[in-house]
């Protein structure tokens, strides 16, 4: 459980702070003219952390070493982009009145985000253990 947790307080500021991106992003385009009425921040906000749940909860699966990584990769990042969709059509991040077309775009565009901040922790977590490895390496030599 602690685990989860310590995911959760990973994931979820992680979507907060892409969906405030967003928000700025979109603000300008529109020209000032980014509009949310009705609840609908609030819908959205609530949105952006069930996908930091959606995203960070199953990332426990790595701690299993008996399934392998494209497994896990697929395990993780499956639920977390279910839910990443499912929280998109149901507060409005997809703009179905605008045609199939522009909807398949926004959907690649948010799986490839979604891949993009996955790549990153990957790095990170390389590098990581890389560093780790290499102060092992030092303090037997020593």
């Amino acid at each position: 459980m602690k685990k989860v947790c310590m995911r959760l307080l990973t994931g979820i500021p992680i979507s907060c702070t892409l969906f405030c991106l967003f928000g700025i992003v979109f603000d300008i385009i529109s020209q000032g003219r980014f509009l949310l009425e009705n609840g609908s921040y609030t819908r959205m906000v609530l949105g952006a952390l069930a996908v930091g749940a959606g995203f960070s909860v199953p990332s426990v699966i790595y701690d299993n070493d008996r399934l392998p990584r494209p497994l896990q990769v697929l395990f993780h990042m499956g639920i977390g982009c279910a839910v990443m969709l499912l929280v998109a059509f149901a507060v409005g991040w997809i703009p179905t009145e605008l045609g199939l077309w522009t909807v398949l775009a926004i959907i690649a565009a948010m799986i490839a985000t979604a891949f993009v901040v996955w790549l990153g922790f990957c790095a990170y977590y390389r590098c990581e253990a890389q560093r780790l490895n290499a102060k092992v390496q030092q303090r037997k030599t020593q």
